[in-house]
């Protein structure tokens, strides 16, 4: 069992149906991973979710996002009277997925998954061993190998394009029928300009992210 503690926290939002969540998320509410976007499709926070009724969903965020999370949400969070709290949930990534389950709400990922628990867990992973697993997963972190990009140009993972309206959504649209990214966040490797950058016996060889140039990208 490879079990490694996030610095994340957990926000719970409450709404009927949860119509702001849905109306203003790049995502459907069934998918593990969304965004809230600016009208520019650039990202303000991604995040992980779990729809736990129709009213009520989990949030997870970096910690570092709060405030920013906080300064988009707070006036619409008043114009919806939806609820956002902050919860007392630990988040921890089970890299090998062989932690069991025991009541806690578990969040797939492409390799592992989130666990959303009030209990501590022992963890055993260092955070290289935990970095090298992200990058040779594709698993970047915002605020770490992104921030305020162009959604399409770190990944596909946090939209829907059949969901409906929602802020960035016609750029997204255009971007993905009549064009391509212009950038893409890809792991690299040696001499390029590398974030999570960390050393992988396996290649003999530092690897991590970085955006390249899609070279078969067109304007828009």
């Amino acid at each position: 069992m490879k079990i490694y503690k996030l610095k994340k926290i957990v926000l719970s939002i409450f709404q009927k149906d949860s119509k702001l969540l849905k109306d203003i998320s790049s995502n459907t509410l069934d998918k593990e991973k969304n965004a809230f976007l600016d009208r520019y499709a650039k990202i303000i926070v991604t995040f992980d979710q779990l729809q736990i009724n129709q009213d009520k969903a989990l949030i997870i965020i970096d910690e570092i996002f709060h405030e920013r999370l906080l300064n988009y949400l707070t006036p619409l969070l008043k114009l919806s009277k939806a609820i956002l709290e902050k919860t007392d949930y630990n988040v921890y990534y089970d890299l090998d997925s062989s932690y069991k389950q025991k009541g806690e709400f578990i969040i797939k990922q492409k390799q592992g998954k989130l666990i959303i628990t009030k209990n501590n867990l022992r963890v055993n992973v260092s955070e290289q061993e935990f970095t090298l697993f992200r990058v040779k997963n594709n698993i970047p972190f915002q605020g770490t190998d992104f921030d305020k990009e162009m959604v399409l140009n770190v990944s596909s993972d946090f939209i829907s394009l059949t969901k409906g309206c929602f802020p960035g959504q016609e750029i997204v649209a255009r971007v993905s029928n009549l064009a391509k990214p212009p950038r893409r966040l890809s792991q690299g490797s040696d001499k390029e300009n590398l974030t999570s950058r960390v050393y992988d016996q396996e290649t003999n060889k530092y690897i991590g992210f970085t955006f390249l140039v899609n070279s078969a990208s067109n304007s828009i």
